[in-house]
């Protein structure tokens, strides 16, 4: 059983009203902003791919493959972008036809299997190329306002939390581990509770 040692847990137990207001300002506010900052990318992407002639889930692999000119696996690919080697295998197919991509191939000239190089073209390294332009100037956009320090610190928080989340998901996977319901529903509940306050 999962046992949270966490100081608003502690508190909740206590019956201390101000941990809703804690997790809506953190936890609850983070996850909110991360799910509206992936939603401005992907309607970025989807804007940005047709002008490049490829597809959006398509822009961050040659971007990949850019900074690793001495290729990735179709297995990196799909662990850097957290998705499937399936749907790699069959994207990497459609960039190899259009002569973005090529995979390393065996003696028998047949192409290898999922640790089988991908490197990019001539043509594919233009396209990465206006990839990352395009890249740069939203990142410069996006970072308006913001001191280098104030991004140096942010980045390394967000690393950060994005292993500390994958910690933790790896760990209750791995042990069968699930929220005590004494301790999520109250959380749940007092959420909503200042949710509706607030509306």
């Amino acid at each position: 059983m999962f046992t949270c040692k966490h100081e608003f847990c502690q508190e909740l137990a206590k019956g201390d009203r101000r941990v809703p207001l804690m997790i809506k300002e953190r936890f609850y506010l983070f996850v909110l902003r991360i799910n509206s900052i992936s939603k401005y990318i992907n309607k970025l992407k989807f804007d940005f791919a047709p002008q490049l002639g490829v597809k959006n889930v398509h822009i961050f692999w040659l971007y990949e493959l850019y900074i690793h000119p001495e290729g990735l696996t179709a297995s990196e690919l799909a662990s850097r972008a957290m998705i499937s080697r399936s749907l790699i295998s069959r994207e990497i197919e459609n960039l190899q036809e259009n002569g973005y991509v090529e995979m390393q191939k065996n003696s028998k000239g047949k192409r290898m299997n999922y640790n089988a190089l991908i490197t990019l073209t001539d043509k594919g390294m233009e396209l990465a190329k206006n990839i990352s332009k395009k890249g740069m100037e939203v990142q410069s956009r996006v970072n308006q306002g913001i001191s280098e320090e104030e991004l140096i610190i942010f980045y390394s928080t967000l690393e950060k939390l994005q292993n500390n989340l994958k910690t933790l998901s790896d760990e209750w996977e791995q042990n069968g581990i699930s929220v005590d319901e004494d301790i999520i529903t109250p959380i749940s509940e007092l959420i909503q509770s200042d949710v509706a306050k607030d509306a």
